[in-house]
């Protein structure tokens, strides 16, 4: 069944209702349990959703660990590094797989349940005898609104998640290979709704807490927060910013470098 078999029962169930109005629960129940099962048929099913989500956010996973994508986010590290990694960087896609199919799950749910409200609360408005009041294309248009956004809201599922993978992937990366902190790095891109605290970290640096650096005294905090007492890139809700974390002293700030650490900076040069 399709969408469009969806739209055909939907009007036979307003011309039912505009005929005859709203005068008994029992039929009201036979057309919302009509309507559910079409909604269900008309909508990919678990398995669709699945694979077309594993495709998509699998291309994302190998754009992600690609030499020129990590390059950009690890400069300081080899490409051979993201190769010894990879046992540990799969199971983040599936994880997000996961994540994926369960969000887009629930917001079919959800986008049925407001179908049959929506319908519910029309049909029950009419009186017994019917109207000729309703303009059964446009109340048929408005009830099946959530169901033509489904598509609409799958990808925004995937493209979101597919940036936490990325974010997932570059972090772990990071702690796997004693990464001292990150800069800030915010979309600048025509369209995107960035959020105002987000633009104002953009170019700044956040320290790892506790990471060899500090340990041994060649570094500090900075003026900014430690990187746990922020939201990481793209961990809110689709939020596109991302980081470019720093393995090396020499690329710190001077102000993350203690006395220490500028002298360790200049004896190197």
């Amino acid at each position: 069944m399709s969408l469009l078999d969806f739209y055909r029962l939907l009007a036979q169930a307003l011309s039912e209702f505009a005929r005859n109005g709203y005068d008994n629960q029992e039929t009201l129940n036979a057309w919302l349990a009509k309507l559910r099962h079409a909604a269900n048929q008309a909508l990919p099913g678990p398995e669709k959703v699945r694979r077309d989500v594993q495709a998509r956010l699998g291309q994302m996973f190998k754009r992600a660990i690609s030499e020129q994508r990590f390059k950009r986010q690890h400069p300081w590290l080899t490409a051979y590094t993201i190769q010894r990694m990879g046992p540990k960087l799969a199971p983040l896609l599936e994880r997000r797989i996961l994540a994926s199919v369960d969000l887009i799950r629930l917001h079919r749910e959800q986008s049925i349940e407001k179908t049959l409200q929506r319908f519910q609360g029309l049909v029950t408005s009419i009186p017994p005898g019917g109207t000729r009041s309703i303009e059964l294309g446009k109340e048929k248009q408005r009830i099946g609104k959530a169901l033509r956004q489904m598509s609409f809201e799958e990808r925004r599922v995937v493209i979101d998640q597919g940036h936490k993978l990325i974010a997932n992937i570059n972090q772990t990366v990071a702690e796997d290979n004693n990464a001292l902190g990150f800069f800030w790095r915010h979309v600048h891109q025509a369209g995107y709704d960035g959020r105002p605290e987000h633009e104002a970290r953009d170019g700044k640096f956040f320290a790892i807490r506790d990471n060899w650096a500090i340990k041994a005294g060649l570094m500090k905090r900075g003026p900014n927060p430690y990187a746990d007492e922020i939201d990481l890139p793209a961990v809110a809700p689709f939020c596109r910013c991302w980081a470019t974390y720093v393995y090396n002293i020499r690329e710190l700030p001077k102000e993350c470098l203690t006395q220490k650490g500028l002298d360790r900076v200049t004896d190197s040069k």
